[in-house]
């Protein structure tokens, strides 16, 4: 039998515990503090220039990369 497709499962089962536990102990024990800090203006402006970055960048890449595509083809 190969066990060889086995051999990352305790890996993938500690990434997972090193990502949702922390996530399950801060909702669980910090949900009010939680909610306030998403609801705080810092938090809502600092989405809205993530957000707004997030759209010129795509805007350019499609502005700039698709003529480039179309351009140097491959192949």
């Amino acid at each position: 039998m190969d066990n060889s497709r086995y051999a990352f499962t305790p890996f993938i089962i500690l990434i997972s515990l090193m990502l949702l536990l922390p996530m399950a102990v801060l909702l669980y024990e910090g949900h009010g503090y939680l909610m306030s800090a998403f609801t705080s203006t810092l938090f809502i402006e600092g989405v809205t220039v993530t957000l707004l970055g997030a759209m010129i960048a795509a805007a350019l890449t499609l502005i700039l990369g698709l003529p480039t595509a179309y351009a140097y083809p491959v192949g």
